[in-house]
């Protein structure tokens, strides 16, 4: 009898017990709730991870909120650890949409534009792609350097009718075309300019001062070269001293005008890419 009273009085404390634990899980996950609700997204995840330890359910919604956590607080690395565990292991979670385009926009802030475009693709073989992936796809393909590609999700994009940001991605494929009716400059030919006539392949890199200078001094030592041999023939020390200083120039001048060439065309690049990050943070902020 006594035997039959101690497994009652067992059976009653993990009843209890588990009913605690059972309402402190709920409470943990409530609180995690409101956390979210009011923006608090650290101290959200904090709870939710709470709940967990509690013994709570493991679910999708769960690990999206966690990662959501992450996501509107700019932790977009750890964001994407979640949803690439989330992605694996609930292949069918919904909202499926929202946590691919969460996953491909993470990367995307991180400049992991390749995996960006690769999560999009990823999604476009399961079914059709919404107006917004077609923005985030074309502008990871722009910074990657790949306009063609760029413009036909653009292009794709304007052709939604209730396409929201028809401006913005308007004022993008103003800068592609803009940026390809830009002449580049062809350092090859730059050093071909110069090897000619000494500073011509300046002047074509837009240094016109710097041409100039580059004639003077090649042309200045020639002549100061033929002058000293014309007055003490091939034995003098002086003409060859010219002809050193002068293949030195000359030689400077042909790759000072390749370099000349590049650098024309880095700055160049440099302005398209500035001008490319401002209107795409008016479309990503």
């Amino acid at each position: 009898m006594k035997r039959h009273w101690l497994t009652l009085l067992l059976v009653s404390k993990l009843a209890t017990l588990f009913a605690q634990t059972d309402d402190l899980q709920k409470d943990t996950l409530a609180f995690g709730n409101w956390l979210f609700q009011q923006g608090e997204y650290m101290r959200a995840a904090t709870e939710y991870y709470r709940y967990l330890y509690y013994g709570g359910q493991e679910n999708a919604w769960l690990w999206h909120q966690l990662a959501l956590c992450y996501f509107k607080a700019g932790e977009y690395q750890k964001a994407l650890t979640i949803y690439n565990r989330l992605i694996k292991s609930f292949p069918l979670a919904e909202p499926k949409e929202d946590i691919f385009y969460e996953a491909a926009f993470a990367n995307f802030k991180i400049a992991e534009f390749e995996e960006c475009i690769k999560l999009i693709d990823e999604l476009a073989l399961q079914q059709d792609l919404l107006p917004p992936f077609f923005i985030l796809r074309g502008s990871a393909y722009l910074l990657l350097g790949k306009d063609n590609q760029a413009v036909s999700d653009f292009t794709t994009y304007l052709a939604f009718p209730d396409a929201m940001d028809r401006v913005k991605v308007e004022n993008l494929l103003e800068l592609i075309n803009k940026s390809a009716k830009e002449n580049r400059l062809n350092p090859f030919l730059a050093g071909l300019f110069s090897s000619l006539i000494p500073g011509l392949g300046r002047i074509y890199a837009g240094r016109t001062e710097d041409g100039l200078v580059s004639f003077l001094l090649v042309g200045g030592c020639a002549a100061l070269a033929f002058y000293s041999f014309s007055r003490e023939g091939t034995n003098s020390l002086a003409g060859w001293i010219y002809v050193g200083l002068g293949s030195l120039f000359y030689i400077s001048n042909i790759w000072g005008s390749v370099v000349a060439a590049e650098q024309a065309n880095g700055q160049q690049l440099a302005k398209r890419n500035w001008e490319l990050k401002e209107r795409l943070h008016a479309l990503f902020p």
